[in-house]
C-alpha cells in the first residue's frame, strides 16, 4: 500500500541558512542536509495552494539554488498526482457509500491512500451495536480500474498471511468480503487496523531536529520494532518481499506497524519454477529495496535474508538520509546496480555512526545472501547489541567521571607512585592480525576500509563497479590494489580525479 498524501498533522522544522548567497551554498551545507531540506520544503509546499508555492520555496531554501531546483523538479514530477489526490480526499465517488458486512457495514468517510492497484479509506462501522471494538478501520479496496485476477490473488494472499500472524507490530485484519468460496463479482476489500496519524518510518527520521538526527539511537529503536514484527513472519515461514518505508508506518502512539503483505511469500512454496520466479522478481517489489536474489535467480530463492536486505536499505536511509546507491529509472541499470554496485560508505556521509553499527548494516546489505543475517530476529539482536554497548559505555563513562572528581584530590598526592606502577603496562606490543586478502564488497563495503585493515604485503580485490571515494594511504604502507575483472570494469571516482583500478 502506497500512501501518497502529505500528512498535515506533523509539524516540520525548516532549516534556514544564515548569510547564504547564490555562490556558496554547496560549500556550506552537506549533501545529506541538502536532501533533508529538499524533502521538508517539498512536504510543506505541496500542502499550499499552487500560487503560494514558489514564494514558500524561495523563503524556505535559505537562498540555495540547488535546493530550490530540486524541490521544483519533485513538484513537477508528482505534484499533479498529489493535487489530484488531495482534491479527491473527500470528493471521491465512494465517499459516503457503505460496504455491507453481516448485520451492518463500513461507511467510507475519507480517502487516505492509494497505490499498488488499491484504494484505502478511513471507515466507520454502522449497524449492529454488538461490535464494541474496531469501530474505525482502514478499508483497503481493489481499484476498479485494476481488478484483474492477479490483484484479487494479492488480496487473498494478504488476508491469509495476516490470519497466520499475531503481533502488535503487524497491522491486524478483522473483516473482509473474501472467503474460501468467494465468487462474487463485487470488488474485494479488507478492513484493517487504522494506524493513528501514520508517518513513514523514514519521515520521522528526516523530520527530526538536527540534534536528534545526529543520534542514530532514536531511529534504531523504531527499526528494531519493525525487525521484531517481521521476525514473527519469518518464524512462521513468511517472507514479506516488499519492505520499504511506506510499508513501515509509525503512528502517533510511536508504535511501528508493518503493512501490505500482498506479495508475501510462503517458504513452503519454493518449488515454483525458476522462470516463474524470474518474472515475479521483475514485476513484484520496489527496486530501491529489492535484494540481488530478486533480480538474479542464480543467487538462490527468496528467503528471510531477502527481507533483511530491505531492512538494511531502510536502516541506511534512516541514518544517512539517502539510499545506499542510486537506482535510476532504467530497469536494466537498476538491476545492475542492485546486483553489483556497493553501497556508499556510511563513514563518509554520516561520520558519527558507530563502527559496530556500520558493520551490522554492511552485512545486511551484502550482495551474497549467505553473508547477511539469517533473518530479522538476528538483525534485531545485532542492532540491540550495538545500542546496548553505546548506552553501557555512556553510563560507565559518567560513573568514572564522578568517581574521578571525588578522588582527584587524593590522586594528586599519590600520582608519582601511580606513574611508576602504570607505565610498564603500556609497553605491550600488539599482535598484527590484519588480513592478507580482502575482497570488496564481499568482505567490506569500501576501498578505504580495506586499505585501513589490510596487512602489509596483502592484496585488495575490487569487483566491477564505480566507487565514489577519496582514498587516503599512509606513507610506508605496502599492498596491492587490483580489479577482479580488469581495469576497464572498475572505476574509483574521487572529488579530484577518476581512475581505473
Amino acid at each position: 500500500m502506497e500512501t501518497v498524501r502529505p500528512d498535515t498533522g506533523f509539524q516540520t522544522d525548516l532549516r534556514h541558512l544564515d548569510d547564504a548567497t547564490d555562490m556558496d551554498p554547496p560549500e556550506q551545507i552537506s549533501h545529506r542536509d541538502r536532501d533533508l531540506m529538499v524533502r521538508r520544503i517539498f512536504d510543506g509546499a505541496v500542502e499550499l495552494p499552487v500560487d503560494q508555492r514558489e514564494i514558500f520555496i524561495r523563503e524556505s531554501s535559505g537562498g540555495d539554488p540547488v535546493v530550490q531546483a530540486s524541490v521544483r523538479e519533485l513538484i513537477s514530477e508528482v505534484g499533479f498526482e498529489i493535487d489530484e489526490f488531495l482534491t479527491s480526499r473527500f470528493g471521491h465517488p465512494r465517499i459516503g457509500t457503505t460496504l455491507e458486512s453481516g448485520e451492518g457495514g463500513w461507511r467510507l468517510m475519507e480517502l487516505i491512500g492509494e497505490g499498488g492497484g488499491s484504494l484505502v479509506f478511513r471507515a466507520e462501522w454502522s449497524g449492529s451495536s454488538d461490535r464494541t471494538d474496531d469501530r474505525s478501520a482502514a478499508i483497503k479496496i481493489l481499484d476498479s480500474r485494476r481488478s484483474g485476477s492477479n490483484q484479487r490473488d494479492r488480496f487473498r494472499t494478504e488476508i491469509e498471511t495476516l490470519k497466520r500472524l499475531d503481533h502488535p507490530g503487524i497491522v491486524r485484519a478483522f473483516d473482509s468480503n473474501l472467503d474460501d468460496d468467494d465468487s462474487s463479482p463485487t470488488l474485494p476489500w479488507i478492513a484493517m487496523e487504522l494506524v493513528p496519524d501514520p508517518r513513514w518510518i523514514t519521515d520521522l527520521t528526516l523530520n527530526a531536529t538536527s540534534n536528534a538526527s545526529n543520534d542514530p539511537r532514536n531511529a534504531l529503536d523504531l527499526l528494531v520494532e519493525a525487525c521484531d514484527a517481521i521476525a514473527q513472519a519469518h518464524a512462521r515461514g513468511i517472507v514479506h518481499r516488499d519492505i520499504k518505508p511506506s510499508n513501515l508506518l509509525v503512528g502517533s502512539d510511536r508504535r511501528v506497524r508493518v503493512i501490505d503483505f500482498g506479495i508475501a511469500h510462503l517458504q513452503g512454496d519454493l518449488h515454483e519454477s525458476i522462470m516463474h520466479r524470474t518474472l515475479e522478481g521483475a514485476l513484484l517489489g520496489t527496486p530501491a529495496y529489492m535484494a540481488p536474489e530478486q533480480v538474479d535467480v542464480s543467487l538462490g530463492p527468496v528467503s528471510p535474508r531477502t527481507d533483511v536486505y530491505a531492512l538494511g536499505v531502510v536502516a541506511f536511509r534512516m541514518i544517512a538520509g539517502r539510499a545506499p546507491y542510486e537506482i535510476g529509472d532504467n530497469l536494466l541499470a537498476a538491476v545492475q546496480a542492485i546486483r553489483h554496485v556497493p553501497p556508499i560508505d556510511l563513514r563518509r556521509i554520516a561520520p558519527g555512526t558507530p563502527e559496530a553499527l556500520i558493520e551490522v548494516i554492511g552485512r545486511a546489505l551484502s550482495k551474497d545472501p549467505e553473508r547477511r543475517q539469517s533473518d530479522a530476529s538476528v538483525l534485531a539482536s545485532e542492532i540491540r547489541a550495538v545500542t546496548s554497548r553505546r548506552t553501557s559505555s555512556l553510563v560507565v563513562r559518567q560513573r568514572k567521571r564522578s568517581r574521578m572528581l571525588i578522588r582527584m584530590a587524593v590522586a594528586m598526592l599519590i600520582i608519582g607512585a601511580l606513574i611508576g606502577v602504570l607505565v610498564p603496562f603500556d609497553r605491550v606490543d600488539p599482535v598484527d592480525s590484519r588480513p592478507v586478502v580482502i575482497t570488496i564488497p564481499d568482505d567490506v563495503a569500501s576501498i578505504q576500509t580495506a586499505i585501513t585493515r589490510i596487512g602489509d604485503g596483502g592484496r585488495i580485490l575490487v569487483r566491477p563497479g564505480t566507487y565514489e571515494e577519496n582514498l587516503r594511504i599512509d606513507s610506508g604502507r605496502s599492498f596491492t590494489l587490483q580489479s577482479t575483472e580488469g581495469p576497464a570494469s572498475t572505476i574509483v571516482r574521487s572529488m579530484i580525479a577518476e581512475r581505473s583500478v
